[in-house]
């Protein structure tokens, strides 16, 4: 009643009662809990704080991964923020979770596309780059999500070693525990000492690191500082005539997705070329091809079907069949797009969203 009638701060005050409450009872409250959260963050926006918002919807999708409401008052928040490429991925995870039947939301997928557009496409990069907080990226969930996505591929599975036991875990075995773990300061830990020490597992080790590089610090001043030494390292594996056909392949691959994150998507694609006609429907090579595709159809719908393709030959890869929603969301041709368009009137874009 409080939130109804507008009474922000009593509102507040109430859920935060609430939360303590669930907080201090042994039995798990989760879903209530998040609840709570959500409809902190919905109070807080009302009284202009999208960074508190923001905290308690973290809570709140901390709580039920599931729960699409919370995204997308999170996305309410970073579009208060400006932060337009934060507000799109959560928009089009609630949507996903919603199926596409909620038109609040995918009106807000179309506003914020038409928020990005308003700028020329190569700020767009740097924008998304500025949204994540300057230098570095220190998205806890973020870097998380992406290196289960990356694990659980199989993408390094040909460049990982067994743990053995009882044995002090140094060099690059310390990286594969790490890997297990989903601990990427682990990871790198471990990867630096095994080149140090120039162990057996140094070409192993420069992959690893340069996808680890790829998922931790995607910033500026990252790609100034790592990403040639990274490239170079890939080069000289390729090139070296003593280098394993395995280990090849593999950094052939790290280079196309270390294009990928640089931005140079056609080169990607066209380092993928060949490796396609090579290794004919290996999931790992329409992996790193399907990021490049997402990019290259965002200003050419042929490459759409391409992309298509991939998810046709990776039906149970979740993440590629999300690149392309987005996709083809973003393609103007779209009818979903087409249709939520009158949000837009006089040259003016309306926001969708107010509560």
């Amino acid at each position: 009643m409080k939130f109804q009638n507008k009474q922000y701060a009593a509102a507040i005050r109430m859920y935060d009662d609430a939360i303590e409450k669930f907080e201090n009872i042994e039995r798990s409250y989760n879903l209530e809990l998040a609840v709570c959260y959500q409809n902190r963050a919905a109070a807080r926006m009302h009284l202009k704080d999208p960074n508190g918002s923001i905290s308690d919807a973290d809570k709140a999708i901390e709580l039920n991964e599931h729960y699409s409401k919370a995204y997308y008052r999170r996305a309410t928040a970073y579009n208060a923020e400006r932060k337009y490429f934060r507000a799109l991925q959560d928009t089009v995870q609630a949507c996903i979770l919603e199926r596409f039947q909620n038109k609040t939301y995918t009106d807000m997928v179309c506003f914020l596309l038409t928020r990005i557009d308003e700028h020329p496409t190569e700020m767009q990069w740097k924008m998304a780059y500025l949204e994540m907080e300057a230098e570095e990226l220190s998205c806890e969930h973020c870097i998380q999500t992406q290196l289960k996505f990356i694990k659980n591929i199989g993408i390094l599975d040909l460049i990982s070693v067994p743990i053995p036991n009882n044995e002090t875990h140094i060099g690059y075995i310390k990286a594969m525990a790490g890997l297990k773990e989903l601990n990427i300061d682990k990871i790198m830990a471990g990867c630096i000492e095994e080149e140090a020490m120039k162990g057996n597992h140094l070409a192993q080790s420069f992959i690893l690191r340069a996808y680890m590089n790829t998922v931790a610090k995607t910033s500026p001043s990252n790609t100034k500082r790592e990403y040639p030494k990274d490239l170079r390292r890939m080069n000289e594996l390729i090139l070296d005539e003593n280098t394993s056909e395995n280990i090849k392949f593999n950094a052939l691959l790290c280079r196309a997705n270390m294009y990928n994150r640089k931005g140079d998507f056609e080169e990607a694609s066209a380092e993928l070329k060949p490796l396609e006609k090579k290794y004919k429907n290996n999931p790992l090579v329409y992996i790193i091809k399907s990021g490049a595709l997402l990019q290259l159809s965002q200003s050419n719908p042929k490459f759409l079907k391409e992309l298509n393709n991939c998810c046709t030959l990776l039906p149970n890869v979740y993440e590629l069949h999300l690149q392309l929603t987005l996709a083809e969301i973003s393609n103007p041709l779209n009818k979903l797009f087409r249709c939520h368009k009158p949000n837009c009137k006089n040259g003016t874009v309306n926001e969708p969203f107010s509560e």
